[in-house]
């Protein structure tokens, strides 16, 4: 599957990663549909790039890259898209995926209140376990 996956149209960028592992691992979500494609390794599009940025200035950064540059973007969460909002279109733009996963995780905890604020990215099994071990 990996041998198929073609060149990345995307110029080099210090927070893209241009790899065919890490382009198809983010060229979809969980779906049905998502689990076929990736049984028989008939993806159709992947994405071009899959940036991993740490804060909201180099999300900033990005969004400014991708649009000098042409590409579109799909923005990615924990990955659990059911209804194909992570997958790329196959419409001959260059395309960068967005992965919020290192700024995920519990960002703050009110006792009183018990109001919790993540990260995007944050998958609810995670959430769930963040709070479990704040009790």
């Amino acid at each position: 599957m990996l041998a198929g996956v073609l060149a990345s149209r995307l110029p080099r960028h210090r927070l893209v990663v241009d790899d065919p592992e890490t382009r198809v691992r983010h060229a979809r979500g969980q779906s049905l549909p998502d689990w076929v494609a990736l049984r028989t390794g008939r993806l159709g599009a992947v994405p071009d790039g899959v940036a991993f940025p740490n804060n909201g200035a180099e999300v900033r950064e990005l969004l400014a890259w991708a649009a000098a540059v042409g590409a579109r973007v799909v923005p990615y969460g924990g990955g659990t898209s059911v209804v194909g909002g992570v997958t790329p279109a196959a419409d001959g733009s260059p395309w960068l995926t967005i992965s919020l996963e290192h700024m995920a995780g519990l960002r703050a905890l009110d006792d009183a209140s018990l109001l919790a604020t993540f990260g995007p990215g944050t998958a609810g099994p995670d959430v769930e376990a963040a709070l479990r071990a704040r009790g």
